[in-house]
């Protein structure tokens, strides 16, 4: 079974206490209870955690290419209707 995370890139009701990755200083919030081992544990976490902000990032990019390029030629669909007609 898998168990909760240990991190999220989002505060909220569980995850309360922010920490910063040290290579690019990326925020990220754990429970108050969070321990690690040692230092190549907390390495591991922290190129996890910047992984999955680059993952979410390149997906909002994404969407957000998608929705331009969708209003974009909706846009100019309208305005070639209009110039038929004009």
């Amino acid at each position: 079974m898998i168990g909760e995370p240990v991190y999220n890139l989002q505060k909220s009701s569980k995850y309360t206490v922010k920490r910063v990755t040290s290579d690019h200083s990326v925020p990220y919030f754990v429970k108050p209870d969070f321990k690690v081992e040692n230092l190549s544990e907390l390495k591991k976490i922290e190129r996890q955690v910047e992984e999955d902000l680059h993952i979410e990032l390149r997906q909002s990019c994404f969407r957000e290419k998608s929705y331009s390029k969708f209003f974009m030629k909706a846009l100019f669909e309208k305005f070639n209707f209009f110039l038929v007609f004009f």
